[in-house]
């Protein structure tokens, strides 16, 4: 999820697998782009989190198969 607020709210959504992009921090005063940015919600974070639970899910899903003894090609 992405929040340009505390990201707090969100979590009971992407549960603990999940992953939210927000701000968890306030003192920042700039136009909204710079501020974003400064704060750290930017595409490059939001791409980075998408990655990161779709490795994570991709590994946990291997893990799983291994345990069932079946080979997966992907």
């Amino acid at each position: 999820a992405v929040e340009a607020a505390h990201p707090d709210y969100w979590r009971r959504f992407v549960g603990l697998d999940g992953a939210v992009v927000g701000i968890d921090r306030y003192g920042v005063s700039a136009p909204g782009k710079e501020a974003l940015t400064h704060l750290g919600v930017t595409v490059d974070a939001v791409v980075e989190a998408v990655r990161s639970v779709l490795v994570s899910h991709l590994l946990m899903r291997l893990e799983e198969a291994d345990i069932a003894g079946k080979r997966v090609f992907i």
